[in-house]
This record gives C-alpha cells, sequence and structure tokens, in this order.
C-alpha cells in the first residue's frame, strides 16, 4: 500500500469534521475574500473583517492578547543571535517554533493582530530568536526555523546551538513552544526531531497545523488525527492540537485564548544568569539533554507507523 493509500485509509472522525466546518477552517482564500468584501458592504469594516474574515467574534478572555478591535500593545524587544545575547526573563514566554515557512512569523501577526513580526517568501529569513511583548503581559518567541536545506551548515549548526540553549535555559519563564506544521505534509522528520527533543528536555508543548485554508475537509481530518496519535506519546506535549488558517483567520481565536490564559500566569522570577542551559546543567551535575539522532528518530517513525496501521485495522474489524 502506497503512503498516500494509507493515508486516504485513516478513519475520518465526525466530531472533527463537524469542528473544522464550523470553524471553516479549509474555506479557502479566494472565499475568505469574498466574506470580507459581503462584511464591508453590510458597513462590518473592522480590522478583523478586512484581514482576518474568518477569525469570528473575540472571546472577552482573548482581548488580553488580541486587544479586542484595536490594535493591541505589541513591540519589538530583541533579537539575539547567541546564548549570551539573549534578554533576561522578566514575562511568561510562548515560544514558535516550526519548519522554515511553515508561518510561524505570520502565526504571530494573526494572533497579535499587528505586523510586527516580519514575514517572508524566502525561507530562513528568520536568523535570530526574536522577542515581542504583547500587552506587557506576555513575551512571544519566534525561533529561526529548521529544515532549511539552502542555509550554510556552519550556520545551521550555530542555529540549532542557539535553539538548545534557549529552550532549555529559560526555566519557568517558558510556559510553552509551540510547534506549527504544515497541514498538507504533517510530521516531517525535521518536525519529528524537534518534538522529541522537546520531550527529552522536558519543555512543554503544543502542535499548531497551519495552512488549514490549503487542505480539503477531509483530509485535515486525518492529518489531524495522525498528528494528535503521534504526539500523545510523547512526555510534555499538551494533549489539544489546534488547526489554524494564518491567511483566513480561521481558528486564531481559539489558540488566543489558550495563551491568555498562559499570560494570567504568576509573574516571572528574573534569572539571575546568562549561561547558557548547557553550562547550567553541567554546573548543576545534570545530564544534558540532546537531540535524538537519525536512526533514532527513524526508529521511532517506524513504531508510529506500525501503531497507526494497528488501529486502522482495529477500525475495519469493527
Amino acid at each position: 500500500m502506497s503512503n498516500r493509500a494509507a493515508f486516504r485509509a485513516v478513519p475520518v472522525n465526525e466530531r472533527t469534521m463537524e469542528r473544522i466546518q464550523e470553524l471553516h477552517l479549509c474555506t479557502d482564500v479566494s472565499s475568505a475574500g469574498r466574506i470580507a468584501s459581503r462584511k464591508r458592504a453590510q458597513g462590518d469594516a473592522r480590522q478583523l473583517t478586512k484581514r482576518y474574515p474568518l477569525y469570528g467574534e473575540v472571546p472577552p478572555d482573548v482581548v488580553r492578547v488580541t486587544g479586542g478591535d484595536r490594535s493591541p500593545r505589541t513591540r519589538f524587544v530583541a533579537a539575539a543571535s547567541s546564548a549570551t545575547s539573549l534578554p533576561l526573563p522578566g514575562l511568561p514566554e510562548v515560544a514558535f517554533a516550526g519548519r522554515s515557512n511553515v508561518g510561524k512569523s505570520s502565526l504571530i501577526n494573526a494572533l497579535t493582530l499587528s505586523a510586527v513580526a516580519r514575514q517572508s517568501d524566502k525561507p530562513g529569513k528568520t536568523q535570530s530568536l526574536n522577542f515581542y511583548s504583547v500587552q506587557d503581559g506576555l513575551a512571544l518567541v519566534d525561533l529561526p526555523g529548521y529544515g532549511f536545506a539552502f542555509a550554510e551548515e556552519g550556520r545551521m549548526s550555530r542555529w540549532n546551538t542557539l535553539i538548545d540553549d534557549y529552550l532549555g535555559g529559560r526555566g519557568s519563564a517558558l510556559k510553552r513552544v509551540l510547534v506549527v506544521l504544515d497541514a498538507r505534509h504533517g510530521v516531517k522528520v525535521n518536525d519529528r526531531e524537534m518534538l522529541q527533543f522537546l520531550a527529552a528536555a522536558h519543555v512543554k508543548f503544543q502542535v499548531v497545523v497551519n495552512k488549514t485554508d490549503c487542505v480539503t475537509p477531509k483530509d485535515l481530518a486525518r492529518r489531524w488525527a495522525l498528528i494528535t496519535e503521534e504526539v500523545s506519546r510523547l512526555r510534555g506535549a499538551h494533549p489539544q492540537v489546534h488547526m489554524v488558517s494564518t491567511a483566513t483567520g480561521a481558528g486564531i481565536a481559539a489558540l488566543a485564548a489558550d495563551l491568555c490564559r498562559l499570560a494570567r500566569a504568576a509573574p516571572v522570577k528574573a534569572a539571575a544568569t546568562r549561561l547558557p542551559r548547557a553550562e547550567q546543567l553541567l554546573a548543576e551535575g545534570c545530564q544534558v539533554p540532546r537531540r535524538p539522532t537519525q536512526r533514532e528518530v527513524d526508529e521511532q517513525a517506524l513504531l508510529g507507523a506500525e501503531e497507526a496501521e494497528k488501529t486502522r485495522n482495529g477500525a475495519s474489524a469493527n
């Protein structure tokens, strides 16, 4: 059976389909644009309806992050290209990780209803850790994209080291890492490597599936099921996998509500050192977490495929 045939064999969950249709997650950009035009013709010309017509009504608890229909107080704080240039934590932090060009910067802009995070069609544009303060209550951190094949090997190595130092060295300040995946491709090798590293480093993370406007509802439901199944086996993973489209705004409000709950957490105690995480752990006599080898990633993927096949066979038998 080919990979495509195996994917098509994944059962489609009715509740997942209802959620997809309720949030208009698979509505394409052209259709969303027509919806925006109709709303403007009806006199509804708010920022949400102009840029993100499928964002929906903003729940009261989302105002903390988005500023409601007003432009939120979102500002650029710092760009770190080395462990020693990382700013000391002072706010709860949420980091955005993902493959190059998966839409991390676009997601930050959609969540904050701003254009503070620079976007580019060229993969690998973000080459530093960029820190943004939202409403002075939450820090969003845009991490360099991984899996960028056109970057120099030495530069990629420095990026990986910087990301490792950041992820392992923020302590209680780092509330969650959002790993952004492409709805068209699901979990790729580099994504799996990052997820396993986060689990090994005891970092709390959550998966966000972006670009839902580029797939059909049934394919999105299958992709969501496979991703949720794989993520559920990893330590430190948040059980809910969000589905969003940064092109239309669909699903963004639900994710923003989650971030608001993190923003209401207790104030972060300022760090007393800028030492990279590896040095801190060695000084404390602890083991330094490492990235999984390619063989370990392949073995985990094979195990996941075997378990998924058992699940499909069991569903077919029933």
